[in-house]
């Protein structure tokens, strides 16, 4: 090789290598700046609160959702929002990235309940004695607006307690008392809404559960919802209340007032629990049972209808004490109407309610609606 071929190939050489040292240095100074700049937005200097309550993510692009266990998949970008700023960020930029929180009840709330939850007992002291509601309300200050969700995990479900109710003031204290220590063991997110039928008409238990249903959603995303007598109590802490996402759930299949047995196979009455789809998959409760009886086999022919079936809390689990009270007047028409059932599942129930709500207040213990029937 000639002198002259050798100096070119070296000035060819250190060229090279100068552009390369010129790109790298340009390369680490460009990804430093964007550094400063996204941790100086995002955890602005000023407010260490903000980085530990407002930051969140989200995602933009090919979002796929699971709504009830908030999972989220994507494939595309990722948006940081905090505040009123938005920044867009390659997905890759999160690859093999530890996102952290320094406030501990945020992490405990990211811990699902446990599906068994510990400290259960069993069988229960279940007590009668009337309470007033101000004594009531001093056993549970927790309590706010007939609301209660765990401190220390994650509600696996939103449980809706529904009553129908009228002239039951006396149970109602004595149901609460219990009630409340009761769900709170199980870990529970829940809400008790007491449906009132204003006075003229006969009780009618069906439409009462259709509004209760109705007004609930309008306050969260109930997941289950158990509809429940106001004079029956669980005798057992095992009997967990929450709803099979598979088929509706009897839980009341041991009362006291039917002396611990099923009264017939087909009964579903007392307390009974439904998530949101196998409800609406029924169309609720007829709304035209006025007076004693009828409602619930109705409601368990629209279920068998739905081609769903009965699960049953076992005997032993499924006990309820159950509090004295004067019947209501029995419904003359209820065979008949019971007969024309699954021609007018579909046009009497939730699709069909009118009801004008008069009062909807939120107490301590729970949330009090008063309805007129339309």
């Amino acid at each position: 090789m000639s002198a002259f071929a050798k100096l070119s190939f070296g000035a060819f050489i250190t060229v090279q290598i100068f552009l390369i040292c010129v790109w790298l240095f340009y390369y680490r100074k460009n990804t430093y700046n964007f550094q400063q700049s996204f941790n100086s937005n995002v955890y602005p200097k000023s407010s260490k609160a903000e980085k530990r309550h407002k930051t969140s993510t989200y995602i933009k692009h090919d979002v796929k959702t699971d709504d009830r266990n908030k999972n989220f998949t994507h494939s595309e970008s990722v948006e940081t929002e905090v505040g009123n700023k938005t920044y867009t960020l390659p997905t890759s930029y999160f690859k093999d990235k530890t996102i952290t929180t320094t406030n501990k009840e945020e992490d405990s709330l990211t811990k699902k309940c446990p599906l068994i939850p510990s400290g259960l007992v069993g069988k229960l002291n279940v007590d009668k004695t009337p309470q007033t509601m101000e004594a009531v309300e001093k056993k549970y200050e927790t309590m706010r607006d007939g609301q209660y969700k765990p401190k220390n995990c994650t509600a696996r479900q939103k449980v809706a307690i529904l009553i129908p109710f009228r002239d039951r003031e006396i149970h109602l204290g004595i149901f609460l008392n219990h009630m409340h220590a009761f769900l709170m063991k199980q870990h529970l997110e829940y809400g008790i809404y007491v449906v009132e039928q204003t006075k003229g008409l006969e009780f009618n238990r069906g439409f009462l559960f259709n509004v209760g249903y109705k007004e609930a959603l309008k306050d969260s995303d109930y997941d289950c919802f158990v509809l429940h007598d106001v004079d029956l109590l669980p005798e057992n802490d095992h009997n967990i209340y929450t709803c099979p996402v598979d088929q509706p759930k009897h839980l009341a299949v041991a009362s006291e007032k039917w002396q611990y047995k099923l009264p017939y196979t087909s009964y579903f009455g007392g307390v009974s629990a439904l998530t949101r789809e196998q409800y609406e998959a029924v169309n609720g409760f007829s709304n035209e049972f006025f007076g004693w009886g009828g409602e619930d086999d109705d409601f368990h022919n629209r279920v068998a209808w739905a081609k769903m079936s009965v699960y049953r809390s076992i005997s032993g689990v499924g006990r309820y004490s159950a509090l004295e009270h004067k019947p209501g007047a029995a419904n003359p028409k209820r065979n008949e109407i019971i007969s024309k059932g699954k021609e007018r599942m579909w046009k009497d129930g939730l699709n069909s309610l009118k009801y004008k709500i008069l009062q909807k207040t939120y107490k301590k213990l729970y949330i009090h609606i008063i309805v007129k029937i339309l």
